[in-house]
Parts: structure tokens; sequence; C-alpha cells
């Protein structure tokens, strides 16, 4: 029971915005101090001053956790002055607190960092870099949901390389992993900022582009197309691209379907003969652009 009601407010705190973070470690701080100066001085409550600095440090920043320590420190020199506790010992309590809230602060800072570094890892490829599947499908999840709320196309790629294969047989699999590396930071920097690229597995990818209408996808994937085929041939690498893509106009039913779509559009291009760019259109094109 208490570990579930732990976990609701935990889950609560995630879902508040920065500021909403920042102002409810202000005001729980802010009454726990309150608490603590209406009550009488044996009883110490030094320990759930841990709880709003903890919780400061690990959701907003160590800055913040140590804006809160500097916060509690005062009131801690308060609340002995109220308590006509002799000047040295209060310094010396205070001083004693601050040392081991540090400290703390330092351990939970660096055990955060860790934990942020091991979450962003599981998020990716560790070859390319490049989004891995799962993190793929909640991409593709927020971008459907954004879709839902506000009249923006999305387009979604689907790519996969010719002759992939070739290269691993002819030139070795360290050549291959060294070409999907390539790609992928060519993709990467060659994209917006907003556009999001994702490692199927093997040779496959996918381009995730929010605010992309058909025309402009189009554009936007056969430069791709030309730039990263000029890099391969620049190499002597006989690799082309077959790209199958869907533009999004209205949200299609579930994320099964959106990636079906893609890879269809794909596999279509492959069948024709490969090398080639295809943007297909999913809704009403003419009534979101009037929207």
């Amino acid at each position: 029971m208490i570990n579930r009601l732990i976990s609701r407010i935990l889950h609560a705190i995630e879902n508040l915005s920065p500021r909403g973070r920042v102002w409810l470690g202000l005001v729980s701080l802010s009454a726990l101090i309150l608490i603590d100066l209406l009550t009488s001085a044996p009883l110490a409550l030094t320990m759930l001053y841990l709880a709003p600095v903890c919780l400061g440090v690990w959701y907003v920043s160590a800055h913040f956790g140590q804006t809160l320590m500097a916060i509690s420190g005062v009131a801690w020199l308060a609340d002995g002055i109220i308590a006509q506790i002799p000047a040295p010992i209060i310094l010396w309590n205070t001083v004693i607190r601050l040392i081991f809230f540090l400290i703390f602060i330092a351990l939970l800072t660096n055990l955060r960092d860790a934990y942020l570094r091991e979450q962003a890892m599981a998020r990716r490829d560790p070859l390319t870099g490049a989004y891995n599947r799962r993190a793929f499908h909640d991409l593709l999840d927020h971008e459907l949901a954004r879709m839902r709320r506000i009249a923006l196309p999305l387009t979604m790629a689907y790519i996969d390389l010719d002759n992939f294969k070739a290269i691993n047989d002819l030139l070795g699999h360290s050549v291959g992993d060294q070409l999907l590396i390539e790609m992928t930071t060519m993709m990467c920097e060659n994209l917006r900022t907003i556009d999001h690229v994702s490692r199927l597995g093997g040779d496959e990818f996918v381009i995730l582009m929010p605010a992309t209408d058909v025309r402009s996808a189009e554009v936007a994937l056969d430069r791709l197309k030309g730039m990263i085929q000029g890099a391969m041939r620049a190499r002597h690498w006989p690799v082309t691209l077959s790209i199958g893509a869907v533009t999004f106009y209205d949200a299609p039913a579930s994320l099964d379907q959106a990636i079906s779509l893609a890879d269809h559009t794909m596999y279509a291009v492959k069948k024709r003969g490969k090398d080639e760019v295809q943007v297909i259109v999913w809704g009403n094109e003419k009534a979101r652009e009037r929207g």
C-alpha cells in the first residue's frame, strides 16, 4: 500500500512541468519550515528536509537542490535563535547538517546522472547511436498523439539499403558497420533537429519527420538520398537506397497500421527495382491544409 502510494506520488511529480516541480519544491519546503518553527525545539525535523531537497535534485537539478538546502540552513539558524540556543551550538548544528546534505546531494546527483545515461543508452542503437526500435515506437506514439491535437502532418520514411549484404560478404562486417555509422551520421547532420532517426535492425532505418507535408517530404528525402549515395560512390560502396514514406494528414488507428503503411510502401519500391523514393498520402490532404 505504501509503495503504491509513493509510486503514484512520484509519477504525479514526473508529469509536472519544470516550473511546476520548482514550485512544488519551494511550497513543500516552506510548509516544512513553518511547521518546524511552530513546534518545540526538542522535536527535530532535520531528516524531513531531505525529502524536498532530494526531489529537487532528482526532478529539477543539483543547483536547485542546493538552493533548497541553503534555504533550509537559514531556517535552522532562525529556529535556533527562536529557541534561544547558544550561538556556537546553532552554528555547529547548522554546519554539520549542511555538510551532511552536501554529501547526500553529491551522491544523489551522481546516481541521477548514471541513471539518465543508462536510460538514454537503453533507447539507442549501440552501433550507430540512432534510436532503437523501442524508442521509435515511443516517438511514433508521441507524434501521433500530437497529430490528434494539432493540425500538422507527419511523415514517416522507411529506408532499406540495397545490396548491403554484398558489402558484408565481399568487404567484411567491419566495413558494413562503418557504412551504417556513416549513413546514420549523414542523416542526423542533414535533417532537422525535430526529425528522429531510428535503426530498426540490420540495414533498415526509419525517419520520423513532424510537421512535414508530402511535397516537403519528397524534396527532403530525394536530397538526403542523393547525398548518401554520393558518399557511397565516393567510397566505392555499391549501395543504393529504397525509401518508402507515408505522409499522414490524419492519424492512423494504431501504431501497427502506421508502421505497416510505411513498410509496405518501402517494399513496393524494392519490387519495382529499388533505388527510388516514393511518398504516399494517408488522410485528407486538402482538408488538413484548409484547417
